[in-house]
């Protein structure tokens, strides 16, 4: 798992989606988008769903923790809208 620092506030999500938004959100910021992505995630205790606005002037950070690994269901799915966006955000620099 990891902590993802976000907008004042810290959630926790597996390590691919944490390492994947951090990764996205930088290819986007240097093509100067933004982009909407919505993520499961542990906030306050509670399986959610966050929904973040990644790119251009949105800083985020990710920091690994030991801790253990709830369900998150839609990491999959999550993971794919990133990819597509990195891989596209990529193509165009």
């Amino acid at each position: 798992m990891h902590h993802v620092f976000y907008a004042g506030f810290c959630f926790d999500t597996s390590d691919a989606l944490a390492l994947a938004v951090a990764r996205c959100s930088a290819e986007l910021a240097a093509i100067g988008r933004l982009e909407t992505v919505e993520i499961p995630a542990v906030y306050d205790g509670e399986v959610t769903r966050v929904t973040l606005v990644i790119g251009a002037g949105m800083p985020v950070a990710v920091s690994a923790f030991l801790g253990g690994t709830p369900h998150l269901a839609g990491v999959d799915e999550a993971l794919a809208r990133l990819e597509a966006l990195t891989s596209t955000a990529s193509g165009i620099v």
